[in-house]
């Protein structure tokens, strides 16, 4: 995810940040038209959930150090995927 949100905010809104506002705005419209297919939902989402997932298996087996790094970190990254 990190490599995803790094080439957006790198290569892609700098790319649309050289084109005048209108067609910006198209362009990043038909990124968001082509951009919903499963693979690339099953990386976005795919993510939030695969660290979901293991914490109501797992916490019994974790530490309360462990258990609340890897909640904190699964709700972070919920949390900033949501806001994107």
């Amino acid at each position: 995810m990190a490599g995803l949100f790094c080439s957006f905010s790198n290569f892609v809104m700098q790319a649309l940040s050289k084109l005048p506002p209108p067609q910006g705005i198209a362009a990043m419209q038909s990124i968001n038209i082509v951009i919903v297919r499963p693979a690339f939902l099953i990386v976005f989402f795919g993510t939030g959930v695969a660290c979901a997932l293991p914490l109501p298996f797992e916490w019994q087996h974790l530490d309360d150090g462990a258990l609340t790094w890897a909640a904190l970190g699964g709700a972070l990254f919920l949390c900033w995927g949501a806001l994107s």
